[in-house]
C-alpha cells in the first residue's frame, strides 16, 4: 500500500470523527505516521526502482511498485505475518492458513 493509498483511506474517515480519531491514535501509538511512511517509501536498498510481481491465489499476478515494496518490508507490516486472519479455524480446517499479511497483499492489489 503506497502513501497515497493511506492518504485516500484517511480521507474516507473524515465523515466519522470518532473513528478517525481512534484510528489516528492507534497509528500514532505504533509509530505508523506520515513521517514513518515517507521514510519507508524513500529509503531504497534497490539500486534501480524495480517492480515486483507476486502470485496471489485470488487476484492472480499482482504488480507492486518499489514504494509499495518498501512499505511491505517495514517491520510494522511484516508483523502481520504472525496474525491469523481466520482465527482458530486452522485447527478444524488445516488448509485454512491465511495471515493478515496475505490478506493485506490481496487488498493492496484491489486498491
Amino acid at each position: 500500500m503506497s502513501t497515497e493509498a493511506v492518504r485516500r483511506l484517511r480521507a474516507t474517515w473524515q465523515g466519522d470523527r470518532k473513528l478517525q480519531q481512534a484510528i489516528e491514535a492507534a497509528f500514532d501509538d505504533i509509530g505508523f505516521d506520515d513521517r514513518y511512511l515517507t521514510a519507508c517509501a524513500t529509503q531504497s536498498r534497490f539500486g534501480d526502482r524495480k517492480r515486483k510481481y507476486i502470485k496471489d491465489n485470488v487476484w492472480g499476478m499482482v504488480e507492486l511498485e518499489w514504494a509499495t515494496i518498501r512499505l511491505l518490508d517495514c517491520p510494522v507490516v511484516q508483523r502481520l505475518r504472525g496474525i491469523k486472519q481466520l482465527g482458530f479455524s486452522y485447527v478444524t480446517y488445516p488448509s485454512a492458513e491465511h495471515s493478515r499479511f496475505i490478506h493485506s497483499l490481496g487488498m493492496a492489489s484491489v486498491i
